[in-house]
């Protein structure tokens, strides 16, 4: 579907020299600031979704429109290089001096605040104790992108992107992090697939969290979120206490999420 109507293949290119004049995927370099050599993938679907995939911010998704209307939230710091982040800086809150857009990935192997655990999976003596900076690592680690583009499957097109990040240390984690962003051509929805892989030889602590942010002016006065969630439980590295977890968010039931606002529904 493009533009209203239902449209084939052959139909379509019939009608411009290039698919680009519709929508796809591009690959760009942000040049100036802190987001200086930052690669980044353009989306745009022809229905108005636009979205842009930070490649060497483990391809989280920075700025969300839909027809114009902003959706995903940016803060004062913006789109920031990974070499300038200090993941353990500020008592371990350094993660906020790059904290924007709409999705930022937490984890591997933590995603609570800042907290120095026993280091009982590293096999390395002399490391009794892990650091942990606020959301963990993954966030601020480049992206081995591995392909991007269009492709037609049957009459239907999709636009993708491909890529590995890795979270690794000597003598402790090896996680391999796969991700997959798709979006179909005139379509309104992002399907985000991932697979983390323990590549190392030893059992190892994983936690990951989806920190969606949206903004104005999706959210503001007399937004209702509503979601048919039946549980929250609290995680912590430490021993479960009353309603909680130890070093895992248990699996809560899928939900839906619709957010409403005078005019503007989504």
């Amino acid at each position: 579907m493009l533009y209203g109507q239902k449209i084939e293949a052959a139909a379509l290119a019939e009608r411009a020299g290039s698919l680009s004049q519709f929508g796809g995927v591009r690959l760009a370099a942000l040049e100036d600031g802190a987001a200086r050599g930052v690669r980044v993938l353009d989306f745009k679907t022809g229905s108005g979704l636009r979205f842009s995939v930070l490649v060497d911010r483990a391809m989280d998704i920075s700025v969300l429109s839909h027809k114009g209307r902003a959706i995903g939230w940016q803060s004062p710091t913006g789109v920031r290089n990974p070499t300038l982040d200090d993941h353990e800086g500020e008592d371990g809150l350094g993660w906020t001096r790059s904290f924007s857009g709409f999705l930022c990935t937490c984890g591997l192997d933590h995603i609570l605040g800042p907290e120095e655990v026993p280091a009982e999976t590293y096999n390395y003596p002399r490391k009794s104790k892990v650091r942990h900076g606020l959301h963990g690592r993954i966030g601020a680690t480049p992206t081995k992108l591995t392909g991007y583009g269009e492709e037609w499957q049957d009459d239907r097109c999709v636009l993708w992107a491909e890529g590995v990040v890795l979270q690794a240390t000597v003598f402790g984690e090896v996680m391999h992090l796969h991700r997959r962003i798709e979006a179909d051509l005139g379509g309104d929805d992002i399907r985000l697939t991932d697979r983390v892989i323990n590549a190392g030889f030893t059992r190892t602590p994983h936690m990951m969290m989806y920190h969606i942010n949206l903004g104005y002016p999706l959210i503001d006065n007399g937004a209702r979120y509503v979601a048919p969630v039946r549980s929250v439980i609290w995680a912590s590295h430490e021993e479960a206490g009353a309603g909680g977890a130890k070093g895992r968010i248990s699996r809560m039931p899928a939900a839906s999420l619709r957010v409403y606002r005078a005019g503007l529904g989504a």
